[in-house]
């Protein structure tokens, strides 16, 4: 354990004199290179929450405290001693906007940079300057940081947040006593920290570089380094490929798309056997290197030639282009809905399957040529008419894009070979591969969010237009809006057409049950099968030209087995809709399951069903993740059945939970379970509230499903 300190007087008299002074500068401003986190702990009554402790690493000491006059004292002396260096500090905190909630009427704050209500990263108080890690480390939450990056590590299970404790602000002696372990949970949440800030040092300000905010400014200053001088010069260029502002407010509302993630209602509430699932390799990334068809010349409105049918015009199969056609009397022609409802312009009489578009008298859209191919695929229509259209030429996507994310994937695969995927270095580089897809589809962001604590509760995050004109904010642009547009829908068409189609195309019942963006679950037949590989073979094809790291990039691979691509692993799978399915396997191991729902915890729903006594027929043991404690038997049979409508979880049972956010002083009278007693009292706070969770489905889905599977006469498991 580091040096500890409860004492901030004395933290300060002997600690301070210790640091070696070094400096660094970020935006013009002068800071020390101080390896340094903050966190807190809270007690919750209902939704309202009380800080009981708190901890700050600093360098190689870490200073604890039970009352906020403690730590307001810690920080004076900081201000006081940060004056005479001239210089801010950097303090790191993993969820910034929670202990924000508690800091934001403690402190004068000179900046506050976030980017949504309550999401703050970067906020500055005087002299110390709080900053927000995971929206760097990219991977979820402190635990799986510490996993990535540092040493320490949290230690197993958390504090039990239903245990009431107390700190009283009068009486430094009547506090609820924490036990040498938790308080070595308390520290090292805060050791993780400070060896992130020392990760984030040497990685960035060591190297004359500043310190991004994101993930994705990470990979924003790979691509300026790589654009080098010519930075003035493409940033003209791209400037000319940006559209006026309302074309470009229009285009993002309703010509962008993201990943198809969808289940036919034909396929809901089935169980199904001998289903088979592939998923692409880095899908974005293929189509990036892979495609020459992104408009790299401004678009020019013009007229393409209709002859009220379809678009005759030879522009639409040899130039970019996009467009907004009207749609009269259009039905789907598959058992897949494709279009979404929220990026129909308007529509008449629509019918939709799960927010899809079944059918319509009409409807008014935005269409690059990929999606006028994909919709010729899975749409039929009486009549269309182009209402406006704008081309462009082709060409493939800028070396200065490409060549560091060919970088960062080579990087990638050449750790993975050598069985380094657990390092930092694999890590930050699979990382940054999917930010530069990311970063394609980066907008620009019209708002900035002002805190503002005099206003009342729930409106101190103030939206505001940004000071910055449009002009100003796409001069300084190295990526065309157009090319994220192009980089989703050409990967929705190697999905759609290289696979469901396809599959769709075959005989049998049952070809194509779910998709989610880059995956596709179907029924393992000969045809389907060979689908995939033939594909695999094309892409591969495209692939020699590349450098051998990417020889499957592109590629399709079986889901959940380490077999050859021509053996893959069979499921039991059953589908509740988008992002809602569970799929149940055996291998060599033993039986497993994997229930995949939005919004629900992994594991949570085979831990509601586990039993005490083993059932009949297929079964495994299910133990906690955590301490290895074992919960129970899971059965097949019972965890289908309770896969369904209406299926509730309890808050106790989710581990999910909400914040509870109060803007304004609250207190009341605590009492701990030793029977100590104390008013509390916070200026502001966020309580972490459980709550339950139930998979609902719309009535009117429900009677969709119903009627096809009535019409098909199948068994459905409910």
């Amino acid at each position: 354990m580091r040096k500890l300190y409860c004492d901030v007087s004395k933290f300060t008299r002997l600690e301070f004199r210790k640091v070696k002074k070094r400096y660094f500068t970020e935006r013009n401003r002068k800071y020390i290179r101080i390896r340094c986190g903050f966190d807190i702990e809270t007690t919750r009554i209902e939704d309202r929450a009380y800080m009981y402790h708190w901890q700050m690493s600093f360098e190689d000491v870490v200073i604890v405290g039970r009352r906020w006059q403690e730590y307001l004292l810690l920080i004076e002396h900081l201000n006081k001693w940060l004056s005479w260096q001239n210089a801010l500090l950097i303090v790191w905190i993993a969820n910034l906007g929670h202990e924000f909630s508690f800091l934001a009427h403690r402190f004068v704050w000179n900046h506050v940079f976030a980017v949504d209500a309550r999401t703050p990263l970067r906020a500055q108080a005087d002299r110390i300057e709080y900053r927000e890690c995971l929206s760097i480390s990219g991977q979820g939450g402190l635990k799986n940081l510490a996993k990535n990056y540092t040493k320490t590590q949290k230690l197993v299970g958390d504090l039990d947040y239903d245990v009431i404790r107390i700190s009283d602000p009068e009486d430094p002696a009547n506090c609820t006593p924490l036990s040498q372990k938790e308080l070595q949970y308390c520290i090292n949440d805060v050791e993780i920290l400070s060896e992130w800030a020392d990760y984030m040092f040497k990685a960035y300000t060591d190297k004359g570089l500043e310190i991004p905010l994101t993930m994705t400014g990470i990979v924003r200053n790979e691509v300026k380094r790589a654009a080098g001088k010519d930075i003035t010069e493409i940033r003209k260029r791209v400037k000319m490929l940006f559209p006026g502002k309302d074309i470009y407010n229009l285009i993002m509302r309703y010509l962008f798309r993201g990943g198809y993630t969808h289940a036919s209602a034909w396929w809901i509430f089935v169980v199904w056997d001998n289903v088979i699932g592939a998923d692409f390799t880095s899908s974005y990334p293929a189509v990036m290197l892979h495609e020459d068809g992104y408009p790299m010349s401004p678009f020019v409105e013009c007229e393409l030639k209709c002859d009220g049918k379809e678009i005759t015009d030879e522009r639409i199969r040899t130039q970019c282009c996009w467009f907004v056609a009207d749609f009269i009397g259009i039905r789907k022609t598959t058992v897949h809905t494709i279009e979404s409802e929220h990026k129909i312009i308007k529509y008449t009489n629509g019918r939709f399957d799960n927010g899809r578009l079944r059918s319509a008298d009409y409807i008014r859209v935005c269409l690059t040529e990929i999606d006028y191919e994909i919709y010729q695929n899975f749409y039929e229509w009486d009549q269309i008419r182009i209402v406006k259209a704008f081309t462009a030429f082709r060409g493939r996507l800028p070396k200065y894009l490409l060549k560091p994310m060919m970088q960062s994937y080579q990087t990638k695969v050449q750790l993975k070979r050598q069985k380094l995927s657990e390092t930092i270095e694999y890590i930050n580089a699979k990382s940054q591969v999917n930010s530069y897809y990311g970063m394609t589809v980066t907008r620009l962001n019209f708002l900035e969010w002002e805190f503002d604590p005099d206003q009342p509760d729930h409106k101190q995050w103030i939206p505001k237009p940004t000071k910055k004109s449009y002009k100003q904010m796409i001069s300084k642009q190295l990526l065309s809006p157009f090319w994220g547009i192009y980089v989703t829908a050409f990967a929705r068409r190697c999905l759609l057409l290289g696979a469901v189609k396809a599959m769709d195309q075959a005989p049998g019942d049952a070809n194509v049950i779910y998709c989610d963006t880059d995956s596709v679950y179907f029924d393992d037949t000969p045809r389907n099968r060979a689908i995939i590989l033939n594909y695999n073979k094309r892409i591969a094809k495209l692939n020699e030209d590349l450098p051998e790291e990417f020889s499957d990039i592109g590629c399709f691979e079986w889901i959940d087995t380490k077999k050859t691509i021509e053996s893959p692993q069979h499921y039991t799978f059953k589908t509740l809709g988008a992002k809602r399915y569970l799929k149940w396997y055996t291998d060599r191991d033993g039986c497993h399951s994997e229930t995949t729902v939005a919004g629900m915890r992994k594991r949570s729903l085979e831990e509601k069903i586990a039993s005490s006594f083993k059932p009949d027929g297929e079964s495994y043991e299910l133990y906690d993740p955590i301490d290895d404690h074992f919960l129970g038997y899971v059965s097949k049979d019972k965890l289908f059945d309770y896969f369904s409508d209406g299926l509730l979880l309890e808050t106790e049972e989710t581990h999910k939970s909400r914040a509870a956010y109060h803007d304004s002083e609250y207190s009341e009278t605590i009492t701990d379970a030793d029977g100590r007693s104390c008013v509390m009292h916070e200026c502001s706070g966020a309580a972490i509230v459980p709550v339950e969770f139930t998979i609902k489905m719309e009535e009117i889905y429900i009677q969709l499903i119903d009627i096809m599977l009535r019409e098909r006469r199948m068994p459905i498991w409910v």
